[in-house]
């Protein structure tokens, strides 16, 4: 069971892109990523890839204080 709210998902003929907004402390790279927000980036990834199949799953971090942007998936 996955339970979440995705902040933006674009969602195209051959590939889904999904992002979460984080407003906390920034990384300031990306090893640095919470481990958590990683794994709910990657819980999101593999159920639109259940959805969408086929279709190639991006996900991203978008932290909105700095803003920087961090591809979690390719």
């Amino acid at each position: 069971v996955l339970a979440g709210t995705v902040d933006r998902l674009l969602v195209e003929q051959d590939r889904v892109s999904v992002i979460d907004f984080k407003t906390g402390r920034v990384p300031s790279s990306e090893a640095d990523i919470p481990a958590s927000h990683r794994a709910q980036m990657e819980a999101y990834a593999e159920g639109l890839g259940v959805i969408f199949p086929g279709r190639a799953i991006h996900a991203a971090l978008l932290y909105t204080a700095a803003p920087r942007l961090f591809q979690v998936t390719p």
